[in-house]
C-alpha cells in the first residue's frame, strides 16, 4: 500500500509535521505530556500556556509541543515494525464521524504508546493524517476498545 504525505507548507515544514508536533488547545491537560520524560527539562509548558502556537492551513490554532515533536521520527519506525509483523504494533480500521475510513497503527511497549492515523483514499493508497504519543488513560482505553471491536468484526467475517 502506498502512503501519501501531503506537502502543504507552514513555517518551512510540512503541515503534517506541525500537526504531529502540536496539541489542540481545547485539550484539558491535568498533567503535562512530557512529565517523566527527558524532554520535560526543556519544556516551556506551552501545552498549558499556549504562548507558542502554529496556525494550520485550515485556520485551526495548535500549541507547539516539544514532547510530540521529538517523536515525529517514530512514524517511519512504527510503519516498518508493522510491515515486519511486530507484535507491538496493532492495526485496526474505523469509520470516523465524518464518514471517512481511518486506519490506525498503535505501537505499545512498556510505557511507550504511539498512534499513527491514516485515511484510506483507495484500495492501494492511504494518506498520513497525524501521529502522536498517547498519554491520557481514557484515550488508551478508547483506542484499545476500538481495536478489540475491529478484531471481533474480523473474526465474525472469517466464520
Amino acid at each position: 500500500m502506498e502512503i501519501y504525505v501531503p506537502l502543504k507548507w507552514i513555517e518551512n515544514k510540512a503541515e503534517i509535521f506541525w500537526h504531529s508536533a502540536s496539541i489542540e488547545p481545547k485539550v484539558k491537560l491535568d498533567i503535562k505530556p512530557c512529565t517523566n520524560d527527558i524532554s520535560s527539562a526543556f519544556c516551556s509548558e506551552n501545552c498549558i500556556s499556549g504562548t507558542e502556537v502554529i496556525t494550520m492551513n485550515d485556520g485551526n490554532v495548535r500549541a507547539k509541543c516539544l514532547y510530540r515533536a521529538l517523536r515525529v521520527g517514530w512514524i517511519k519506525e512504527v510503519i516498518e515494525l508493522y510491515n515486519e509483523n511486530d507484535v507491538r504494533v496493532k492495526y485496526w480500521e474505523k469509520i470516523n464521524s465524518k464518514k471517512k475510513k481511518r486506519l490506525y497503527l498503535r505501537y505499545q511497549e512498556e510505557e511507550l504508546d504511539y498512534l499513527i492515523v491514516f485515511e484510506k483514499k483507495s484500495e492501494k493508497r492511504v494518506q498520513l493524517i497525524t501521529a502522536y504519543p498517547i498519554f491520557f488513560v481514557s484515550a488508551k482505553k478508547d483506542y484499545e476498545k476500538d481495536y478489540q471491536n475491529y478484531i471481533k468484526e474480523i473474526e465474525k467475517e472469517i466464520k
